[in-house]
């Protein structure tokens, strides 16, 4: 079975899980930045470069990024250990009187729905009055379809026969 270690990308950072054969190799991390996974100096790790000589310089560089990517890490865990500061301020309780209105409200709608629903109350408008009764004794001549109103101003008003309704002041006499 093959020995895994793992070395950073000196490209981004992010950790290269690669075969203990492929040391001293061309790496490519996730992103297709190509490296080399070479050992460290004194035998104890390995660490990514950009060379594939390495040096002194290049280990150098490796453990500063690792040692600036743990700092960020530490602290970003003590900031998200501490707590949050609320800058909204303090909550308003809404008043005994608001909650009573919106009750009272709700229990007006409720009862509105109620009487509408059950046909106690009607929507709309008020019913148009019942048409007038039709004389079984049509003639054709435009008198007999006159008839009088009674009118405002306390004149007779004779208007054309409607169903429903006389329309004032259409003839005078």
């Amino acid at each position: 079975m093959a020995d895994w270690i793992e070395v950073r990308s000196p490209h981004t950072g992010r950790p290269v899980r690669l075969r203990e054969k492929d040391v001293g190799r061309t790496v490519r991390d996730g992103d297709g930045n190509i490296f080399y996974a070479l050992e460290c100096a004194d035998g104890n790790g390995h660490y990514g470069s950009l060379t594939r000589v390495g040096g002194e310089e290049q280990e150098r560089k490796y453990f500063e990024m690792i040692e600036k990517e743990e700092h960020a890490k530490n602290v970003a865990d003590e900031a998200t250990q501490q707590q949050v500061h609320d800058a909204r301020g303090q909550k308003r309780k809404s008043s005994p009187l608001v909650k009573l209105l919106l009750v009272l409200i709700v229990i007006g709608l409720a009862v509105a729905i109620y009487l509408v629903a059950s046909g106690q109350v009607k929507l709309g408008g008020p019913k148009p009055a019942d048409p007038a009764p039709q004389d079984d004794t049509q003639s054709h001549s435009p008198s007999s379809r006159l008839r009088l109103c009674a009118a405002p101003n306390a004149q007779q008003t004779a208007t054309l026969s409607h169903p429903s309704r006389c329309w004032p002041a259409t003839y005078r006499f």
